[in-house]
């Protein structure tokens, strides 16, 4: 830790007591203290003021990056905010918000959701809180059988949650009622038993026999899960498609997650075994998040309060904005789409702080967060790219407006040039900007006029 950070990293074989009073009080100005694991004291879980207190300090400031943890009331994570003056969530955890909450609760459309795991009474919140958001739901994992029961089929030895039919039922009415489509596979990977070197077949949904137990999902439900899945601008995974440990039964996830590495749109991987399904597909790094948290993650998906969150200093998901710059070469009505490229990264500078915010661009279109409170009058905003991953057309000689469109703000902006966003969507501008030296826009200086250009608000 200490070679990763460049700076001196001590670690105490305690989290309360003198030792560690003394070792806070003579570390060195940008030092480091690691204290021990706090499980090892029961008062831990049990959230026990005194003990907080303990883990408190002399701190004035507590930052929870731990989103693994947030959704446990524990004295690191919720009892100790009370006994710190500043209580904020450091750059994971306001992440994870972001996408599981607040790109979750306002995505790009069409929305699917893909859902596995062995069990609906695991996934019952998970479901019925995206039916509220999602236009497709996909099924996967051993609970497909619950619902194939409940649909009067022979399911031979596939594990089956007797007492869940009803809701199994129930689930699929509220699916159809809201209008959203509920997805199950059409055919199945059997096997004559659970282990690796299993006999298995592939066979329709409708005829599977007597003693066999479905392990995944077939390879035509694969191909119809890709159509839907290429339709949509936002997906979010919780569950593999089978038993993707065993390789017999891991093609059905595989397939699934090379999918989304591919698709055109933000793929959300919500935490569990679909994480670890994609880190061993080697596919992880071509997912737009990867969720950190288990239970954490279900429970955010469910619309459920985490403590640990809670707890915090007006933590919040922050704005979704979509972006899309435009480009006017010779005359308005000629408009060519600069950013194509995920490459494309959004800075929002703050001349009071100096200090920039980093925003990720997501897919083809530049997708950035900014926080609710930010006044965006303030900051001038400069789009980096990696000119290799896309071909620009040439800057114009002439100083025309260059036009964009943008959601609940306006952004006017070409590539690494200044720019402004202007946050009054009712209003209608645009900017002349002049070419900047350098890679990067070195000034917000740029000069700008009202001209006719529209904005549109989602």
């Amino acid at each position: 830790m200490s070679e990763k950070l460049s700076c001196p990293v001590m670690k105490i074989d305690d989290c309360i007591g003198d030792e560690v009073s003394k070792a806070v009080a003579s570390m060195p100005s940008g030092s480091i203290c690691l204290l021990e694991n706090t499980r090892f004291y029961k008062e831990e879980e049990k959230n026990e003021a005194s003990f907080a207190k303990k883990l408190a300090g002399s701190a004035t400031i507590f930052v929870n990056d731990a989103f693994g943890t947030a959704h446990r009331a524990h004295a690191s994570t919720e009892g100790v905010t009370k006994y710190c003056k500043t209580n904020v969530a450091g750059f994971l955890l306001q992440k994870e918000l972001d996408y599981l909450d607040g790109a979750v609760s306002n995505p790009e459309r069409p929305f699917c959701a893909i859902v596995g795991g062995s069990k609906v009474s695991s996934k019952i919140g998970v479901i019925e809180s995206l039916l509220q958001k999602t236009d497709k739901i996909i099924l996967g994992g051993g609970m497909i059988f619950t619902f194939y029961k409940a649909l009067g089929k022979s399911v031979g030895a596939s594990l089956v949650e007797d007492d869940k039919i009803d809701l199994a039922k129930e689930l699929m009415a509220k699916a159809e009622a809201k209008g959203v489509k509920l997805l199950l596979p059409t055919d199945v990977v059997v096997a004559d038993k659970f282990a690796a070197d299993a006999n298995t077949q592939v066979v329709s949904v409708d005829n599977i026999p007597e003693g066999w137990m479905g392990l995944d999902v077939g390879p035509d439900s694969v191909k119809s899960f890709q159509a839907e899945l290429n339709e949509c601008k936002s997906v979010i995974w919780n569950g593999p498609m089978g038993v993707f440990e065993m390789d017999a039964f891991a093609k059905g996830t595989f397939a699934i997650a090379d999918t989304l590495a591919n698709l055109d749109g933000i793929t959300i991987i919500g935490g569990g075994d679909s994480v670890a399904a994609v880190e061993k597909a080697g596919l992880a790094d071509k997912m737009s998040h990867i969720s950190t948290g288990g239970g954490a993650s279900l429970e955010l998906l469910e619309g459920k309060v985490l403590p640990g969150v809670a707890a915090l200093d007006e933590v919040r998901p922050r704005r979704r904005l979509r972006l899309e710059l435009v480009f006017d070469s010779n005359s308005s009505r000629t408009r060519t789409r600069l950013v194509r490229s995920t490459d494309a990264r959004l800075f929002l500078h703050d001349r009071r702080k100096h200090s920039f915010i980093r925003c990720d661009a997501l897919a083809s279109t530049l997708t950035f967060f900014i926080n609710p409170q930010i006044n965006l009058n303030l900051f001038p905003a400069l789009i980096v790219a990696r000119r290799s991953a896309w071909n620009p057309p040439p800057w114009p000689t002439s100083r025309k407006p260059v036009p964009s469109t943008v959601n609940r703000a306006r952004f006017v902006a070409l590539s690494t040039h200044t720019a402004r966003i202007h946050p009054r969507a009712d209003a209608t501008c645009s900017t002349s900007v002049s070419p900047v030296p350098g890679p990067i826009a070195r000034s917000s200086r740029a000069r700008s006029k009202v001209s006719r250009t529209r904005s549109t608000c989602a």
